[in-house]
C-alpha cells in the first residue's frame, strides 16, 4: 500500500490500515484466504566486498527468505512452479520463487552458499555467450568508459544530440552512464555494439577484452560446480539483446542457441527462458513461439502479477510475471498474500 495524497485525518487512517494489514494475525488470515498463487522474485547482483561490486545485500535476501518461511509460504523452484502451471495443478499454499538474472560471479561468491545453506531453491538465468567468451556485458562497458574518460566532450551522436558532454563530478557521470544505457538499450544489438565501440574510441578509453572481477560473469566450471537440486540454471539468450528489435533469424539464434548451450553444458537445465529487459515492449509473440518451439515449457518476463497454476486458462506460460524483492523483509509475505482488495505490499 502506498500513501495517497490525503488530508492529515485520512492519512492517519491510512497508516492504521497499513498497520492492520501488515500485522501477523492479519497475514495469517490472508494466507488462509489467499488464492493458491505464487510470486516470482527477480534479482540481479549481490554485493561482494571482495569483488567491490554494487548489489543487494545477501543479509536482506536471507531475512526475506526466513520471513516467508515463518509465515508458512512455500519456497518452490521455478521448475516445479512451471511444471505445475503447465499441468494445471494447483499449489498447496501460496508460494514464492527466487530467480537471478545474468549470472554475474558475485552469485557464486556470496549468494549461492546462502541459498544452499537455507535450502531455498533458486534459478539463475545465464547469458551463455558472455559465459563462454568471458566477455563484458555491454552496459558495464558504457559505465566504465564513461567513468574512465578524461575528455569533457565526446563527439558521438546518440538520439537528438551530436555529442555527449561529460560532467566532472563522479555522481553526475554515473547518472549520465545510466541515461546512455537506457538509450542504447533500445538500439538493435549490432548497431548498439558499434555505437559503444565508437563511444570508447572517442572517449579515449580502451578496455581490456576480459572484464575485471567486479564485472565478470561466472565461468562454466563455476556453473557446473554450483548446479544442484537447490541451484539450477536457465537460458537468458547468448548476448542479451532486446529481442523485439531483432530479426527472426537473430531472435532464433539467441533463444534456441542459448537453450542448446545450456543443454550441452549442464546436467539438467531448467526449460524456462528469461527475456532480456523483460518488459512487454522487449519481446513479442514470435519470441514466445520460439521458446515453445525450442522445447521449453515457458518464459519469464518483468511485469506485475502472480502465477496461478490452478487457472491455466488465465496464465500465459510464455510471459510469466516477475517482480523485485521487497525492500523490507516484513513486506515479503504480503507481496504474496495481500488479498481482499488491498494493494500488494513490497513494491521496490
Amino acid at each position: 500500500m502506498s500513501e495517497p495524497g490525503l488530508d492529515p485525518t485520512r492519512r492517519a487512517l491510512w497508516k492504521m490500515a497499513e498497520a492492520v494489514h501488515d500485522a501477523r494475525i492479519t497475514q495469517d488470515i490472508l494466507r488462509a484466504l489467499a488464492p493458491r498463487r505464487a510470486v516470482i522474485y527477480m534479482l540481479h547482483r549481490f554485493h561482494d566486498p571482495a569483488l567491490g561490486n554494487d548489489g543487494i545485500a545477501v543479509d536482506h535476501v536471507v531475512s526475506c527468505i526466513r520471513t516467508l518461511r515463518s509465515r508458512r509460504i512455500d519456497l518452490l523452484s521455478l521448475r516445479d512452479l512451471v511444471e505445475h502451471a503447465a499441468a494445471g495443478r494447483g499449489l498447496r499454499r501460496p508460494a514464492a520463487v527466487f530467480t537471478v538474472d545474468d549470472g554475474y560471479r558475485d552469485f557464486a561468491t556470496v549468494a549461492a552458499p546462502v541459498f544452499e545453506e537455507l535450502g531455498c531453491p533458486v534459478t539463475v538465468f545465464l547469458t551463455s555467450g558472455i559465459v563462454s567468451d568471458r566477455r563484458w556485458f555491454w552496459w558495464d562497458r558504457v559505465r566504465c568508459m564513461t567513468a574512465a574518460s578524461t575528455r569533457t566532450r565526446i563527439p558521438v551522436r546518440l538520439g537528438a544530440s551530436d555529442e555527449i558532454v561529460l560532467p566532472s563530478r563522479p555522481a553526475e557521470r554515473r547518472d549520465l552512464a545510466e541515461a546512455l544505457i537506457e538509450a542504447l538499450k533500445w538500439v538493435p544489438a549490432r548497431d548498439r555494439d558499434a555505437k559503444i565501440d565508437e563511444l570508447g574510441g572517442e572517449a579515449g578509453v580502451a578496455l581490456d577484452p576480459t572484464p575485471p572481477a567486479p564485472y565478470a560473469a561466472m565461468a562454466w566450471d563455476e556453473v557446473t560446480r554450483l548446479e544442484s537440486p537447490v541451484c539450477e540454471f536457465g537460458p537468458h539468450t547468448r548476448t542479451h539483446p532486446v529481442l523485439s528489435l531483432e530479426s527472426d533469424e537473430s531472435a532464433a539464434w539467441e533463444i534456441e542457441g542459448s537453450w542448446r548451450d545450456l543443454r550441452e553444458r549442464l546436467r539438467r537445465p531448467v526449460p524456462v527462458f528469461c527475456y532480456p529487459n523483460g518488459t512487454r515492449a522487449s519481446f513479442t509473440a514470435r519470441d514466445g513461439r520460439l521458446v515453445r518451439g525450442a522445447g521449453m515449457l515457458g518464459a519469464v518476463a518483468y511485469e506485475p502479477g502472480f502465477v496461478t497454476p490452478h487457472r491455466p486458462d488465465r496464465q500465459d506460460l510464455t510471459a510469466l510475471p516477475r517482480r523485485t524483492l521487497p525492500t523490507k523483509p516484513s513486506r515479503a509475505p504480503t507481496s504474496v498474500t495481500g488479498v481482499l482488495g488491498l494493494p500488494i505490499r513490497g513494491r521496490a
